[in-house]
């Protein structure tokens, strides 16, 4: 019934409930994961009065990730008690589970789908042959059930047991107030605003500057010129900039320096890599390619080093162990990321929600000289089964050719493939890579997340 990326049957699992469901084991909870639209067939299940389809409708929409959370809310379009009843279970179930900074999150996205349920003074069946979900002590109306749905996400030590002693008729203008209070819970200026605030700078296109401190000071403008003219020099940061500003779209956005192999999932992970903690997700599959330029060898590439005046180049290799990512990237540090048991303070994998941010048909750059030489390939094998994108590297030398005048570096934006005599062109994209491994079939899920 289930194959591969075939259209999922949402009606047919439904239909053929728990067994039909448990079929689908993994391979349906990835799809479900990458298909949050699918949760508008199963919504109005709700409203079948069917139990054996409630239940299955119920269990579906509990296995699809927080992308699919408005669809589900959006259902209180539907005019019916019971399915608004339940489909506030369902979000129950979702939103609980979260940390207290993504709970608020969502439930500013979810709630103005569910103000209408305020008003709705009808009675939502109950039963189903499920009492642990069921106000059993109370047969609550749906605007009541709806208000205290609310008032226990706005915060989990709400203490109901006042409003369940009162009287129907004596709840009605408690829930009233409430509606007449929902704009400044959920619709002030500030809400607006942190709302706002947390919406993604859409950036498809990053770019990884390494962190080679430069050498040279503004005094020693004359030496630097000197020593790229006799080629006894090397790029620094400085330089990969200049090269990264001449390509990269929206560079005062998408540009970032790293100087780790961390700092590099970080800038993909998040909106702002530098508070990890308090950053929200970059959308997902919104991340088409990275350019990562830097010094490297075959098959490391340095996050950081240091550059001497006569053009030496040492690069930092650091770490063991846990301490991988710290350093640069290397077989066993894309090894240490890929563990499916390393995970992020949410809760979730490292390495899906890395996947998770790229496009199907992504592309990372690795702008380094010899990137794709000998013991590279296995390096660009595990870095592809890390993001499962396409990964290009080149077997040659990376040539930053500085534009020179007499006494200064005029340009240094100018690179080319192998020697700056094989003609220099300003910035990364004239570069063609001579290996490239994966065919980038690969984020299991789906755009348009600000916060996951």
């Amino acid at each position: 019934m289930i194959s591969g990326e075939d259209n999922m049957e949402i009606a047919s699992l439904i239909s053929g409930g728990d067994e039909a469901i448990e079929r689908g084991g993994e391979l349906l909870e990835r799809l479900l994961a990458e298909h949050p639209e699918w949760a508008e067939t199963a919504v109005p299940y709700l409203a079948t009065g069917q139990p054996s389809l409630v239940a299955a409708a119920r269990r579906i929409l509990t296995m699809f990730d927080e992308q699919a959370l408005c669809t589900i809310a959006r259902g209180f379009e539907i005019d019916n008690a019971t399915a608004r009843f339940h489909i506030l279970s369902v979000l129950w179930a979702h939103l609980i589970a979260m940390d207290l900074r993504e709970r608020a999150e969502w439930l500013e996205e979810v709630a103005p789908h569910l103000r209408r349920g305020l008003g709705d003074m009808r009675v939502p069946v109950r039963g189903f042959n499920e009492p642990e979900i069921v106000e059993i002590e109370n047969d609550y109306r749906l605007c009541d059930e709806t208000y205290l749905f609310l008032n226990r996400m706005l915060s989990l030590d709400y203490d109901d047991s006042v409003f369940a002693m009162l009287e129907e008729e004596a709840r009605t203008p408690v829930v009233q107030q409430f509606e007449r209070r929902f704009d400044n819970l959920f619709g002030t200026p500030a809400a607006v605003a942190r709302k706002a605030a947390k919406q993604s700078t859409l950036l498809t296109e990053l770019t990884i500057v390494a962190q080679f401190p430069e050498i040279f000071t503004f005094a020693d403008a004359q030496e630097e010129r000197d020593k790229a003219k006799a080629g006894q020099w090397a790029p620094t940061t400085k330089d990969f900039l200049a090269v990264a500003q001449v390509d990269t779209p929206n560079p005062s956005k998408a540009i970032f320096e790293v100087d780790s192999f961390l700092g590099l999932l970080s800038a993909i992970l998040f909106d702002d890599p530098a508070k990890p903690d308090s950053s929200a997700f970059r959308p997902l599959q919104s991340i088409k390619r990275v350019n990562i330029l830097t010094h490297g060898n075959p098959g490391l590439i340095a996050m950081s080093g240091t550059v001497d005046k006569s053009g030496g180049v040492l690069l930092s290799t650091a770490g063991s162990g846990s301490q991988n990512l710290s350093g640069p990237i290397d077989v066993a540090s894309v090894q240490v990321a890929a563990d499916p048991n390393l995970l992020l303070s949410n809760g979730k994998p490292l390495a899906q929600s890395l996947r998770d941010r790229f496009a199907a048909d992504a592309e990372v750059y690795l702008i380094a000289c010899h990137s794709a030489m000998g013991l590279s390939l296995p390096l660009m094998q595990d870095m592809h089964g890390l993001f499962k994108v396409k990964i290009c590297a080149f077997t040659k030398e990376i040539a930053y050719c500085p534009s020179l005048d007499a006494t200064h570096i005029v340009d240094r934006a100018f690179t080319a493939i192998e020697n700056c005599n094989n003609g220099s062109t300003r910035g990364y994209k004239h570069l063609v890579p001579d290996r490239i491994v994966g065919s980038g079939a690969a984020s299991s899920r789906r755009p348009n997340d600000t916060s996951s």
